[in-house]
């Protein structure tokens, strides 16, 4: 499926042209979060979304921090969205082994929880599909799994790409 549909014939306008481009956001600057455990949205890692329409969103997620805090985190969209995500990194108890990766599939707003590595930042890949019913923000929310006076970090480079294709 091609967002926007573009038939022979009709004129190529800026705003045909400006609704293929993906929508786009970065973290200029790190978040962190100590001693809390519930989520709320990255201040920099939201994008507003159409209402009736399907995006599948891409992104890198940079997070650092100590491994008992683990990382507590979930995709969410607009009012009445539905869709999946998933986040490409360690599972609670393999961050000593960041190898043993959990590539599962959870519903859009389901909370999971990752494993930190010891040493150093880690990128995870994440991937959602979300399907809208009326307009709204989709955003990356996240906290400590474990409360921890260290604070969990998402850095600066942390990037979403929404891609409309319906």
């Amino acid at each position: 499926m091609v967002y926007p549909s573009i038939s022979p014939g009709p004129r190529i306008t800026a705003s045909l042209l400006t609704n293929m481009l993906p929508l786009a956001v970065a973290k200029n600057s790190a978040t962190d979060r100590a001693s809390v455990t519930s989520t709320s949205p990255d201040p920099d890692l939201q994008l507003t979304l159409e209402a009736s329409a399907v995006y599948l969103l891409d992104g890198l997620i940079i997070v650092s921090g100590p491994v008992a805090a683990d990382l507590r985190c979930l995709v969410a969209g607009p009012a009445g969205a539905s869709g999946t995500w998933m986040l490409i990194a360690p599972g609670v108890a393999s961050a000593t082994e960041p190898d043993d990766v959990r590539p599962r599939a959870f519903s859009l707003g389901s909370v999971a929880a990752y494993g930190l590595p010891p040493t150093s930042a880690s990128g995870f890949a994440l991937r959602a599909y979300i399907s809208t019913v009326s307009a709204g923000t989709a955003s990356f929310d996240w906290s400590q799994q474990t409360s921890d006076a260290t604070a969990v970090s998402v850095a600066a480079g942390s990037h979403l790409l929404a891609h409309r294709i319906a």
